[in-house]
């Protein structure tokens, strides 16, 4: 039985999905018919990466009531035990996921305290120091408010209040060479800044979040914020070679 998914013809071939199509046009098959298959394959990983990532929440989740308020060291201490053990956990990706430990460590030696920084509100300000975001932090009573009404809140957070080095889908290989394909596509010239047209999904439930959340579950592809550390790391290293 297929499982139907809708949108396939929206998601975009990556390099290694194009060269996949390229050699089976060469065996004979249909180009449309064959794009439309990787597609569809796509879209299908996708709806089951939202399903896992649905059941790890519904059983992560607790009572608001016993929320505690925890410090930006507390959330760091989560956040690196969580590190910790993710390949124990994924024996699958055990490689992948050290290679993204090494892009972290190496963030973290450059930039000390990183991981307790907030993202920069947007600001009109103009001038020596006046730095502005893209788009408003993340706010509790705006998160409850938009969740309760639409079911979605769109904000920026700080990277390292994300799960970064766990997957909702644990067992399905990971791919470091799709990371540096995106890497190159996203940061050609070795510079992370803004990513534009992409928003990293994360599921949470709004009787459990706090004012500053922690360990959040990616439900997009991993690889997309792994390419972002990847470069940062990249570029580190290239500032220590000049």
């Amino acid at each position: 039985m297929t499982q139907e998914v809708s949108n396939i013809s929206a998601w975009r071939l990556n390099k290694t999905e194009k060269k996949e199509l390229a050699e089976r046009v060469a065996k004979g098959e249909c180009e449309k018919e064959a794009k439309k298959d990787i597609q569809r394959r796509k879209a299908i990983a996708n709806e089951n990466r939202k399903k896992a990532a649905q059941a790890v929440a519904s059983k992560a989740a607790v009572p608001k009531a016993s929320a505690k308020k925890r410090s930006p060291a507390m959330i760091a201490a989560e956040a690196a035990e969580q590190q910790q053990t993710a390949t124990q956990k994924d024996p699958t990706n055990a490689a992948y996921y050290a290679e993204v430990e090494a892009d972290i460590q190496a963030i973290r030696k450059e930039f000390s305290g990183i991981e307790n920084e907030l993202p920069l509100p947007v600001s009109a300000a103009n001038g020596p120091g006046a730095e502005s975001g893209v788009q408003e932090p993340y706010q509790l009573e705006n998160c409850q408010a938009a969740l309760e009404k639409h079911g979605v809140y769109r904000c920026s957070i700080p990277l390292f209040w994300l799960n970064l080095v766990s997957s909702a889908t644990p067992g399905i290989p990971m791919s470091r060479r799709r990371v540096l394909d995106l890497c190159a596509y996203y940061y050609p010239q070795d510079s992370p800044a803004f990513m534009t047209g992409r928003c990293v999904e994360v599921l949470v439930d709004k009787s459990s979040l706090t004012a500053t959340p922690s360990l959040l579950q990616q439900v997009s592809p991993e690889e997309l914020i792994h390419s972002l550390l990847a470069s940062c790391a990249k570029s580190i290293l290239l500032l220590g070679l000049n």
